[in-house]
């Protein structure tokens, strides 16, 4: 109830995965993805094809390349949650997992845009850990709990860091 969203979300995630791995199978590797998804984007830019694209290079590991891809995509489709999340997402693993002044900017964008976005929420909550910013990890960790089954390990994973944020506040 009261989480509709939140499913159409995750079933939209299921399908962009199964979509990729159907594509993968047919393109034999992520390389040769990468390079027919160029072409095509060379000819025809598409948002939604760089969103793709930055995904396939964070899975390679080309973080700057990514970076690129998901700047195209949020100026060809801007205010797209997904697209921003990835962009952070991307600049954070450019940066070391440290969290640009940028990248919050677009996971707050993403955020003012889908209150409840999973992937946001996750980032600024490992963010605020590794910063010692406790009570910002302990909020982004409830409003993440709010949104998942309580007995699945993904919400047993964020009681345990709540936890621990909780422990390290109280000293």
């Amino acid at each position: 109830l009261g989480a509709s969203q939140i499913v159409m979300d995750e079933q939209k995630k299921i399908m962009r995965d199964v979509q990729l791995e159907t594509e993968i199978k047919q393109l034999g590797s992520l390389e040769n993805m990468i390079v027919q998804l160029k072409k095509t984007l060379a000819n025809h830019p598409d948002g939604h094809g760089f969103f793709l694209l930055g995904n396939l290079y964070v899975k390679t590991q080309k973080f700057s390349q990514a970076n690129e891809a998901f700047k195209q995509a949020n100026q060809l489709t801007p205010n797209q949650p997904d697209i921003l999340v990835g962009y952070a997402e991307s600049l954070y693993l450019t940066h070391q997992s440290t969290l640009t002044q940028q990248a919050k900017a677009l996971l707050e964008q993403a955020l003012v845009l889908q209150p409840n976005q999973l992937d946001a929420l996750y980032l600024l909550m490992i963010n605020a850990n590794q910063q010692k910013d406790y009570p910002t990890a302990i909020v982004a960790g409830e409003k993440l709990l709010k949104q998942l089954q309580p007995d699945s390990e993904e919400a047993k994973d964020i009681l345990n860091m709540i936890a621990k944020a909780q422990k390290k506040v109280r000293r």
